[in-house]
């Protein structure tokens, strides 16, 4: 919270008190990259839960991609790999290197299979775990059964229609069948209890 961090002042933490607070030590890494090493990094709660979230939204959107019945393995994208290598290269821009990383995500002019390929091979550096915490996140989402699907699907029709009192009672009913459903900006995500 911009003052120094210390065991003495109490606002020191372990990797243990972030989990404990529901935090994984690669949201704490992502959380690392968004400054630069030789300058200050301010730690709030509230920064390190944006760093969880956008963790969490990188491997939906890759769960979702690769979940798509079009997709197939491919081949990175050589010209953003170079982009991210340079930023890499330049002292460690970790901040730099993840804005190419969120470029490729948002990128219209990649087919999906190309951008997983790119962000897999980008996450050989990182470090995050993206490959196997997509791969575990899609096979979640296979292991839902239709009904479930249908009443998330329900629920986004209702959302979409503003008929909010409708989508908290679908949720309700989702969460009846032993199921957590998670709204992002990619859409709803659903997991077992």
């Amino acid at each position: 919270d911009g003052g120094r961090m210390g065991k003495s002042l109490g606002n020191a933490y372990t990797l243990d008190d972030l989990a404990n607070k529901g935090f994984s030590p690669l949201d704490f890494k992502y959380f690392t990259y968004s400054a630069h090493y030789r300058q200050k990094l301010n730690f709030t709660w509230d920064a390190l839960d944006a760093a969880q979230t956008a963790h969490r939204k990188i491997v939906n959107i890759l769960a979702t991609w690769i979940t798509d019945p079009s997709f197939e393995e491919s081949e990175p994208d050589a010209v953003n790999i170079k982009s991210f290598n340079s930023a890499i290269s330049d002292d460690l821009n970790m901040p730099k290197a993840l804005a190419v990383l969120w470029g490729v995500i948002s990128s219209t002019d990649l087919k999906l299979k190309t951008k997983v390929a790119t962000l897999f091979e980008m996450d050989k550096i990182l470090g995050l775990g993206l490959e196997a915490a997509t791969k575990e996140e899609a096979k979640s989402r296979k292991d839902i059964p239709e009904e479930v699907k249908r009443l998330v699907e329900d629920r986004e029709i209702a959302r979409t229609q503003k008929d909010f009192a409708k989508a908290d009672e679908l949720r309700q009913e989702i969460e009846k069948r032993g199921y957590t459903i998670k709204d992002t900006d990619g859409g709803s995500i659903v997991h077992k209890n």
